[in-house]
């Protein structure tokens, strides 16, 4: 009988072992960097318009999830589900 411990290290080291392909480098790329304002922005919280904003583009009928709630349903009773989706 082949030792099961014996037969999974056999096949990681089979399969998943480091290969000797050539990989791109970043050093030569000049990425633009965030100046303090934009990164203070990062953390800002969101204002009620942005998000009314962003529900206004979403399609009203689609359902993302199971439960069947959709943008319509949320955009109907915003008053109401104002402070739970803040």
């Amino acid at each position: 009988m082949v030792n099961v411990q014996v037969t999974m290290h056999n096949h990681f080291k089979a399969n998943f072992k480091a290969s000797d392909m050539v990989r791109l480098e970043v050093n030569n790329f000049n990425f633009k960097t965030l100046s303090l304002l934009e990164k203070g922005d990062l953390i800002t919280p969101f204002s009620v318009e942005e998000v009314k904003l962003v529900m206004w583009d979403y399609v009203s009928v689609k359902s993302s999830r199971q439960n069947g709630i959709n943008f319509g349903f949320i955009k109907e009773f915003r008053a109401e589900l104002k402070c739970d989706v803040m």
